[in-house]
């Protein structure tokens, strides 16, 4: 796709949105490229501008996801990317698409969810999305996260074939609250 390396303004916002907007998975997959990139001096406004972008393409996916392992996939990368942007508004539209899903999501989509927002899945990012929503909205907004969070594993807990990992979430959960004093 980039054989032509990164060379305009085109190029860069196309090699930066496959990257999923992380300077680190750029610069770990594709050492070159991201060299390149660089080079062009993107402004972070314009880089901002990308990720409201695919912030959207995710949401987009997520709110008319059919049941697959995309949708889980969705699910991880909106968390990181709402994280990462670090704005209040879009970790509360996360939480509340998570909210109005969660009656219809089978025991492991739920536990894919309990994961991204305890950040798990976290590939490159050095706060997880609970630790964002504290930063972001202080203790109220973290505590819709984490009360969320429990819920789901306390819904779960009757299933005796996820307890090993129900039990792990729930002392992530519990030392996230620890570290946040929530």
């Amino acid at each position: 796709m980039f054989e032509s390396g990164i060379t305009n303004l085109d190029t860069a916002k196309a090699y930066y949105l496959a990257m999923d907007c992380s300077p680190y998975q750029m610069a770990k997959d594709h050492p070159k490229l991201y060299s390149q990139y660089r080079r062009l001096r993107i402004p972070k406004l314009v880089e901002k501008v990308w990720e409201e972008e695919k912030f959207e393409y995710y949401y987009g996916r997520l709110v008319n996801c059919k049941k697959d392992d995309t949708c889980c996939l969705a699910f991880i990368r909106i968390c990181e990317l709402a994280a990462s942007m670090g704005k209040k508004a879009y970790i509360q539209r996360v939480v509340e698409f998570a909210n109005s899903v969660l009656p219809t999501l089978e025991v492991d989509e739920q536990l894919v969810l309990v994961e991204s927002m305890l950040g798990v899945h976290k590939r490159n990012l050095l706060k997880s999305f609970v630790e964002v929503a504290h930063e972001e909205g202080g203790t109220q907004l973290s505590e819709v996260v984490i009360g969320l969070v429990l819920y789901i594993l306390d819904a779960l807990e009757p299933q005796a074939n996820h307890q090993f990992k129900l039990a792990s979430l729930k002392t992530q959960a519990y030392a996230v609250m620890g570290r946040l004093a929530i």
